[in-house]
């Protein structure tokens, strides 16, 4: 989620850009000093508004974009849950911003690599070129649901919760999901490849600590 926010933020006119979820609010944002959480959270609640609009006369709506005199904001239906929103210049070019929201959606880097499908909601798929199940996965979602590795998870989460609040459990389901494609085993190194994969997500290095210092204790002793 980080990293999608960086790229889009890298670009030349961007000034604020953020993930909304309608049941929990802001669930991540890249944004200069002039934005407060309770302003975007209101704007973010009225485009909502217009997507939901929208979608009831196009059933395949994926993007809305508005324009006023001094500002455009651009909204994305990046998951189920999530909108992407971007504030940004006129003067930014659209094909641009278009190319970078789709390249940093799709990223296999990021969690959001699976896509979106045709109405505008992620596409987590199990199946490969020739449309065949990967079994790979689903025996990897059957360890991860067994001990230790479940009591694992469990503290990584509980941890996350702790740190970032609401918008943790959201983050840690869509982390984990990239991380599960990611790997092909369970062991010590597919665990840290997890935490370091959480770490940036999370961000801030201040609360990077204090997560590392709260899941420390309760890993050594698994």
């Amino acid at each position: 989620m980080e990293m999608v926010l960086e790229s889009i933020q890298s670009l030349p006119g961007v000034s604020c850009v953020f993930f909304f979820d309608p049941n929990v609010g802001i669930a991540s944002r890249k944004s200069g000093p002039d934005y407060n959480e309770e302003n975007l959270t209101s704007i973010a609640r009225t485009l909502e508004k217009f997507f939901s609009w929208g979608a009831e006369l196009f059933s395949d709506i994926e993007h809305i974009s508005l324009q006023y005199d001094l500002s455009c904001i651009s909204v994305t239906h990046a998951t189920k849950r999530l909108y992407l929103i971007i504030i940004h210049d006129p003067i930014l070019d659209a094909n641009l911003l278009d190319m970078t929201v789709s390249q940093a959606l799709n990223n296999p880097k990021t969690s959001f690599k699976s896509g979106l499908d045709s109405t505008g909601t992620a596409s987590v798929s199990e199946s490969g070129p020739s449309g065949a199940a990967q079994p790979a996965n689903r025996r990897m979602e059957a360890i991860l649901s067994s001990e230790p590795a479940s009591r694992i998870l469990s503290i990584l989460e509980d941890a996350l919760n702790k740190v970032m609040g609401p918008m943790a459990s959201i983050i840690f389901g869509d982390t984990r999901e990239a991380w599960i494609n990611s790997i092909d085993r369970l062991n010590q190194s597919a665990i840290e490849q997890l935490i370091q994969m959480l770490c940036t997500e999370i961000g801030e290095p201040e609360k990077i600590k204090v997560f590392k210092n709260l899941i420390a204790p309760n890993l050594k002793s698994q």
